[in-house]
C-alpha cells in the first residue's frame, strides 16, 4: 500500500482532515502531549524528545503497514488537534488498535467520535483489516464512550504494564457499525 505523502488528506469528515504528519506537526502535537489532562489516561506528559519520538514512531509504522495515526486537523486546517490512527498494542498482541489523542479544548465536541469513525471505515475498506480493538483504563468515560459510540463492544479486561485495562472489540463482519444506545 502507499504510505501517503506529508500533508496528504487520507480521509475527510465534515468537520474534520485526516492527514499525513508534516515536519510542522512537531511543536502544536508536542504541547498536546505535554498537557496533564489529555495523557492523564496514557502514562503522563510527555516532553520534547518523547514526543518528538512518538511522531518519528507514527511516521515509521506508516512505513511499515501502509497504515497507522492520521494528523486530525479541523477542516480549514487553521491547527492540528490531535491524532487517531491505527497501531499495536502490547496489551493485545497481534491486534491492530485504533486509538486518539486530542487537545483538551476540543474535547466535548464530538470530534474523537467523527475521527474514530472514519479511521474505523478506512481500516475495514481500504486498509482491508478485519477486526480492531481498543484498549483504555476502565476509569476512564471519555474514550469508552468513543469505543460504544463507534460500534465497539467490550470483550476483556488485561493486566499491562502494572495496570488494568479494558479491551473493545470491533469484526468487520459484526454489522453496520452503529453506535450503541
Amino acid at each position: 500500500m502507499r504510505v501517503p505523502e506529508p500533508g496528504e488528506t487520507i480521509v475527510a469528515t465534515p468537520r474534520l482532515l485526516l492527514r499525513m504528519w508534516r515536519d510542522d506537526d512537531a511543536e502544536p502535537f508536542a504541547a498536546i502531549n505535554a498537557d496533564r489532562d489529555v495523557t492523564a489516561f496514557v502514562g503522563g506528559p510527555l516532553d520534547r524528545v518523547a514526543s518528538d519520538a512518538l511522531l518519528a514512531r507514527s511516521v515509521a509504522y506508516w512505513h511499515e503497514h501502509g497504515y497507522g495515526r492520521a494528523a486530525v486537523e479541523e477542516r480549514d486546517g487553521s491547527r492540528l488537534l490531535g491524532y487517531v490512527g491505527l497501531g499495536g498494542h502490547g496489551a493485545v498482541p497481534g491486534a491492530v488498535e485504533i486509538g486518539w489523542r486530542l487537545a483538551r479544548d476540543v474535547w466535548g465536541r464530538g470530534y474523537a467520535t467523527e475521527a474514530a469513525a472514519a479511521m474505523r471505515d478506512r481500516a475495514f475498506g481500504a486498509y482491508g483489516l478485519d477486526h480492531l480493538v481498543s484498549v483504555a483504563r476502565p476509569d476512564n468515560p471519555a474514550s469508552l464512550g468513543v469505543m460504544r459510540a463507534i460500534g465497539m463492544r467490550y470483550w476483556r479486561d488485561v493486566d499491562h504494564a502494572g495496570l488494568r485495562l479494558s479491551v473493545y472489540s470491533l469484526r468487520h463482519d459484526d454489522g453496520p457499525q452503529q453506535p450503541l444506545r
